[in-house]
């Protein structure tokens, strides 16, 4: 059995929520307490520490995604501007203008948003790449 087994009266913890969690702990705490003959007040003091020091840990972790989240939104940003210049450049030169970006839901996960962008990003590069080999040959 895993950790959490006696918090969860053997249930298994993948299937279980936070909600769920909170709520068998604070049950058998509360059973547990009673039979030591800890009185409602003092209760009351424990429960409210736990819940300050979960809602830390929440805190904590939302920071800690929201952090990876903007830097994933950064990278996605800066290859939207570079394929879009390259595309604005080739017009201006007459050249062909890459291959457009496929068109993603803003309402699709951003990671998705991410990879397609990416790889356009590298289909593009391998294409400036093949470009300056032809041009150093021409040299």
């Amino acid at each position: 059995p895993g950790k959490w087994h006696a918090v969860l009266g053997g249930g298994c913890a993948d299937q279980t929520t936070l909600g769920d969690i909170t709520t068998r702990t604070e049950e058998q705490l509360q059973e547990i307490w009673s039979d030591l003959g800890l009185g409602q007040e003092a209760q009351q003091r424990r429960l409210k520490g736990l819940v300050e020091s979960f809602v830390r840990v929440c805190s904590e972790e939302l920071q800690v995604q929201q952090r990876a989240r903007s830097k994933l939104q950064v990278e996605h940003d800066t290859f939207q501007g570079v394929l879009a210049g390259k595309e604005m450049e080739a017009e201006a030169e007459g050249q062909e203008v890459p291959a457009p970006v496929p068109e993603v839901e803003a309402r699709r996960p951003l990671h998705l948003r991410h990879s397609l962008l990416r790889t356009a990003a590298q289909q593009q590069l391998r294409v400036e790449a093949d470009r300056l080999c032809v041009d150093l040959k021409d040299l």
